[in-house]
């Protein structure tokens, strides 16, 4: 029941743990508005981890990665 109350949360988490994978580090304080952009992009009945994962693809931060 805890789980459910703190739904936003899980989907918060969820979409984080996405992007320290995607981004390929761990997040720094200006990922916050990423992480709520993300968040705020997926449709709030029934988001998806598809449409979470392309708008993390779809991100600044993601676009902005270094070439190595």
């Amino acid at each position: 029941a805890d789980v459910l109350r703190s739904e936003g949360r899980f989907l918060e988490a969820t979409v984080e743990r996405l992007l320290v994978y995607g981004l390929a580090r761990s997040l720094v304080p200006a990922d916050r508005a990423t992480v709520a952009e993300v968040v705020a992009a997926l449709e709030p009945d029934h988001p998806t981890l598809e449409d979470a994962l392309l708008a993390i693809v779809s991100s600044d931060a993601f676009l902005r990665i270094p070439k190595r």
